[in-house]
């Protein structure tokens, strides 16, 4: 049922989103995003040497990477409501953030995916291997549009 949820979740997100405004903004929103994903990326991974625990099952780099990535994700829809609220989202800053959001989504389920997959070593992870390849082509599809 949580796939089924994050499906939702991830066509909304691709409903809200013009592809052309992302176009727009494309230097500045990515400047944003990578901003807005290393910083937090980095401070995860340096908590996790302090938290990682060596009888854990987990290696030490796939517990870098999880953290890392799951500090790192924007909460869009929590961002749009914001903006809506603030009556920000038609303006130019309110586009650049919410195509640098976009972006930072895209990354980041596609890096907590390759997470998931270093972590397990059943079927999970060749379903998560499979969103990662899925990932790719949709990214490589819009890019082309």
């Amino acid at each position: 049922m949580a796939n089924v949820g994050l499906l939702y979740f991830l066509f909304l997100v691709g409903v809200e989103m013009d592809i052309m405004v992302v176009r727009k903004t494309g230097k500045r929103a990515l400047t944003i995003d990578i901003g807005g994903m290393v910083l937090p990326f980095l401070i995860g991974a340096a908590f996790s040497f302090s938290m990682h625990r060596s009888e854990d099952h987990l290696g030490q780099g796939t517990y870098i990477l999880f953290l890392g990535v799951a500090l790192s994700v924007t909460a869009f829809p929590v961002l749009a409501r914001i903006l809506a609220e603030l009556k920000l989202i038609n303006t130019e800053i309110g586009r650049i953030y919410m195509s640098a959001a976009l972006v930072n989504d895209m990354f980041a389920w596609i890096l907590l995916a390759l997470a998931i997959a270093l972590a397990e070593s059943d079927k999970t992870s060749f379903a998560s291997l499979s969103v990662m390849i899925s990932s790719a082509v949709l990214s490589l599809f819009a890019s082309l549009l």
